[in-house]
C-alpha cells in the first residue's frame, strides 16, 4: 500500500514531477531523511507547461546553481 507518510527512508525517488501539484511528496521524503546521514533524493521529470508547480520553481533553482547566481551562505561550504 502506497503512503505519502514514510519513517526514514535512504533512498527515494520523485518521477514525474511535473504532475505534481504541490511539493508535499517531496517535503515528506526530504523530512523522513532527516535521520540519516547519507541519504539520496531524486527527481525526474519532464519540464511540462504548469508555471506554477513545483517542478518550475526546482528547475528555476537548478537553472541558477547551474549559472551561479545562486546564493552561496558562509556555513555552506564545510
Amino acid at each position: 500500500m502506497f503512503t505519502d507518510h514514510c519513517s526514514s527512508p535512504h533512498f527515494a525517488l520523485v518521477d514525474e514531477y511535473h504532475e505534481h501539484k504541490n511539493a508535499n511528496q517531496y517535503e515528506t521524503f526530504e523530512t523522513g531523511m532527516g535521520g540519516r546521514l547519507q541519504p539520496l533524493l531524486m527527481v525526474i521529470s519532464t519540464a511540462g507547461t504548469d508555471l506554477n508547480s513545483p517542478c518550475k520553481s526546482m528547475m528555476d533553482e537548478c537553472k541558477k546553481i547551474l549559472n551561479g547566481s545562486y546564493p552561496v551562505h558562509a556555513n555552506d561550504d564545510k
